[in-house]
């Protein structure tokens, strides 16, 4: 599972959304309704350095949802950040990853 797209950011900039799509192994929107979702930016070459967003769904049957950035989330230029989308329904959860943001000035 993958989202579709990876993006760069300005350094600093907050108050945006990130936008993600969930396809399944066959290229499908994966359907989240019902589903809660955890977003975890793990930075590149750090073990403690991650952030944690809770996502919200825009699109469930789309596979479609959203994050927003705050203040602080990216203020190191040149950082990298690989996402990870833990979505959990009633009785499975499921990873999706393969974004990657880049932090730009």
């Amino acid at each position: 599972m993958s989202y579709v797209t990876s993006t760069a950011v300005s350094a600093g900039d907050y108050g945006f959304d990130l936008q993600f799509l969930v396809l399944d192994e066959d290229n499908n929107p994966v359907d989240l309704t019902g589903a809660s979702i955890t977003v975890v930016f793990e930075k590149r070459g750090s073990t403690s350095a991650s952030i944690a967003k809770t996502g919200t769904v825009t699109d469930a049957t789309n596979g479609k949802f959203k994050v927003t950035v705050a203040s602080g989330d990216f203020s190191e230029v040149g950082a990298v950040y690989d996402v990870k989308a833990r979505i959990q329904y009633a009785n499975e959860r499921i990873t999706a990853k393969g974004v990657v943001i880049i932090v730009e000035e």
